[in-house]
């Protein structure tokens, strides 16, 4: 081992060092850019001898990579390797068991006579990925999906050591596929799946200004209720005027309307959308009061009307529940009784004792400690 160039290497790894993972261990490396290469999709890669191998899989500089080649040890001292960016993961389908292979997928190859690169025709790809046990089983004619299409293996290289290298055409895709999750005849093996998303706090609702609010849903399987609800993502269309997380729950920013989105996390087409307006977050004083003539003539009847206000205006969908009892405290014989109700209003009618008093009240059905009371004379008919 030649001494002076190790400790060069190891003086580059404290200074330089990054933390990386080689096939999910942690290690650590060094980067340098290649001067000819095209963008930043490859780099060379700095690591003590024997950590990696031509073909692993590395996640690092917040990126995922694939070593495509491996130079010859350094005198023995460390290894130099060739990463280049992963684009993304191919599926295959093995009879309903789904591998998942980090991929580069290639629609340049190089010409041999020229040196330079060449584009393929457009219905042809080239997919470079490790050669391990789980792509051991890839054969020519099996498909994945990327990109929305299907693609089918019509070669396989295997002259490079720890990859694969595809040649794929573009293919038809069927009734069977994922295309949501790219997965190959994934309905072939599995029950098909029909989500809907239902936001149960209507077509619209309101949010108070700089205050919570709370967005519900329900999420059903092929019609029915999902006990266990899958992974949502909610959107806001202008998070200035209400913003929401993932678990629903609303802030009000500003005065004004957003619509908001909940859609599966893993499957974005299955959603739907509220309309919210965020409002002054006002304090509500409820008072009532009932109105009606305050004498009753024994045996005869009379019509009274409960009046809800709302900071003094009066509203009409507050529902009320009608009582009424004797004055003195007696219960057995009732000096007047309640003959109808409609809406707020009730009807009562006078007993045969007189003079007698009652109290009529009328309680609001969505706060019992809101309530008016109302006293009545029964009075004789001469």
């Amino acid at each position: 081992m030649d001494n002076s160039l190790y400790r060069k290497f190891q003086s580059n790894l404290k200074k330089r060092g990054k933390p990386i993972k080689v096939n999910g261990i942690d290690n650590i490396a060094f980067f340098q850019e290649i001067e000819d290469s095209h963008g930043d999709d490859k780099k060379y890669m700095f690591t003590e001898l024997g950590v990696v191998n031509q073909g692993d899989y590395i996640e690092a500089l917040n990126d995922k990579w694939l070593i495509m080649s491996k130079a010859d040890n350094i005198n023995s001292t460390y290894d130099k390797t060739v990463v280049q960016r992963v684009e993304c993961v191919i599926k295959f389908n093995y009879s309903g068991t789904i591998r998942s292979h980090p991929a580069i997928i290639d629609t340049k190859v190089m010409d041999i006579d020229s040196g330079t690169y060449i584009s393929t025709a457009s219905n042809k790809i080239r997919v470079t990925i490790p050669n391990n046990v789980d792509s051991a089983d890839i054969a020519i004619n099996m498909k994945f999906i990327n990109t929305g299409r299907a693609w089918k293996v019509t070669g396989i290289d295997k002259s490079k050591l720890g990859i694969l290298v595809l040649s794929c055409d573009l293919d038809v895709t069927s009734s069977t596929d994922d295309l949501n999750n790219e997965i190959i005849d994934r309905w072939k093996y599995e029950t098909a799946h029909t989500y809907v998303i239902s936001i149960t706090n209507g077509d619209s609702m309101e949010a108070p200004l700089n205050d919570m609010a709370q967005i519900n849903m329900l999420v059903t399987d092929n019609g029915t209720l999902m006990a266990t609800l899958p992974k949502l993502t909610f959107l806001s269309s202008d998070s200035n005027v209400v913003t929401v997380d993932n678990t629903g729950k609303l802030m009000g920013i500003s005065l004004g309307i957003a619509t908001i989105t909940c859609q599966m996390t893993y499957n974005t087409s299955v959603k739907d959308t509220i309309s919210v307006t965020v409002v002054e977050n006002v304090n509500h004083e409820i008072t009532m009061s009932i109105s009606g003539n305050t004498t009753i003539k024994s045996t005869r009847t009379d019509s009274f009307v409960a009046h809800v206000y709302d900071n003094g205006t009066e509203i009409f969908d507050k529902p009320v529940t009608w009582g009424i009892r004797n004055q003195d405290g007696t219960t057995a014989t009732a000096y007047a009784t309640i003959t109808a109700t409609s809406g707020n209003g009730v009807t009562v009618k006078g007993g045969s004792l007189y003079p007698k008093y009652v109290v009529l009240n009328a309680t609001l059905n969505e706060d019992v400690t809101k309530f008016a009371e109302f006293t009545i004379k029964i009075a004789s008919l001469i």
